[in-house]
């Protein structure tokens, strides 16, 4: 597949009012040429500065547009399986804010469309105060995918990819799927190692966008055969997940532990609650209820595993005289007819 692109300054016609010319990206493809007018002009003077060393604010961000642009699309065509026109119109130049849009496809949007007043989450979520964005962009599929989270109440979630979102829109703004290649993604990967983000984090909001991705290929917005994940492509950089378990000394310090207050016979009450409960973190305690409650008995699914382990669901079984009657000084459970009260101290 044998395709060139260039930046190049269409002097067939004067733009009169400006005295410039339009700056066109021009794609070569089996002898058959083809120009896609950039939102930018300049003349003849202009152009022949721009492989200058020193250049002013203005022609310098124009050129490094420009070389993103023409980066930006050999990579895309570089990504496909067979290049055509038609596809790389509408892959790549189709509502991209750096080309001018034929016909009415320039003010192509999408628009917010929830079941749900989102007014609620504007002070944690500002994803929905954006402005309507192009069709095809990043943050159309981030927001419809956060929407789906928060109707889920999996907000801890939502959050995550809002700032995976907000971490790609820092990188090059908010791009289209077709532009987001094996090379967007290293690049992406070395950017944020540069400023001195760990692995674990670049993984984090890699594996959002491989998730936005997929939903993207399902929703019909990006062709299967452009995904950029996965074997001998690009994959998510990992880390090791060491356990690190308390020894039988660390947990004798604590269970020997003389409380100077009451907050402090609190927390160490709770902690062995949570300990002994097959470790329950605070949600797993927060969300337990009379039903939960089978004799002596706690049983329960893990919040944490609950999505997971859906088709195969694994209840954890707690011994409550363990629990609460031997290591929590004065402790109670209270158990009402739809909740439960902890009182530990």
């Amino acid at each position: 597949m044998s395709v060139s692109v260039s930046i190049i300054l269409d002097k067939r016609r004067m733009k009169l009012k400006i005295k410039k010319y339009p700056v066109k990206l021009r794609v070569i493809h089996q002898r058959k040429t083809k120009l896609y007018c950039t939102i930018y002009d300049l003349s003849v003077e202009e152009y022949g500065k721009l492989n200058a060393p020193n250049l002013g604010a203005g022609l310098k961000t124009i050129r490094n547009k420009l070389k993103d642009i023409e980066r930006d699309a050999d990579s895309a065509i570089r990504s496909m399986t067979a290049f055509h026109f038609d596809d790389f119109q509408k892959e790549y130049i189709a509502n991209n804010p750096l080309f001018h849009q034929p016909g009415a496809s320039r003010n192509i949007t999408v628009q917010g469309n929830y079941e749900y007043d989102v007014a609620q989450y504007f002070h944690r979520f500002p994803i929905f105060k954006e402005v309507d964005m192009p069709a095809g962009t990043l943050i159309v599929t981030f927001r419809s995918y956060i929407d789906k989270l928060l109707r889920s109440d999996r907000i801890g979630t939502a959050v995550c990819y809002q700032t995976s979102y907000y971490a790609l829109e820092k990188f090059r703004g908010n791009v289209l799927f077709s532009e987001v290649t094996v090379d967007y993604l290293n690049e992406f990967e070395k950017w944020m190692l540069r400023k001195n983000y760990s692995k674990t984090t670049i993984g984090i909001y890699v594996r959002s966008l491989r998730c936005i991705f997929n939903e993207a290929i399902e929703d019909g917005i990006i062709k299967r055969d452009r995904y950029p994940f996965g074997r001998r492509r690009y994959q998510p950089p990992t880390s090791r997940n060491i356990k690190k378990a308390l020894t039988i000394e660390d947990v004798s310090k604590i269970y020997y532990f003389q409380p100077t207050c009451k907050e402090e016979q609190w927390a160490k009450d709770f902690w062995f609650f949570s300990y002994l409960g097959n470790s329950m973190n605070p949600k797993d305690i927060a969300c337990r209820k009379y039903k939960n409650v089978e004799g002596d008995y706690f049983i329960f699914e893990r919040a944490k595993t609950e999505k997971a382990t859906r088709s195969d669901p694994k209840p954890i079984t707690v011994l409550l005289q363990r629990t609460c009657g031997r290591f929590c000084t004065g402790g109670e459970i209270r158990i009402k007819a739809q909740t439960i009260t902890y009182s530990l101290c």
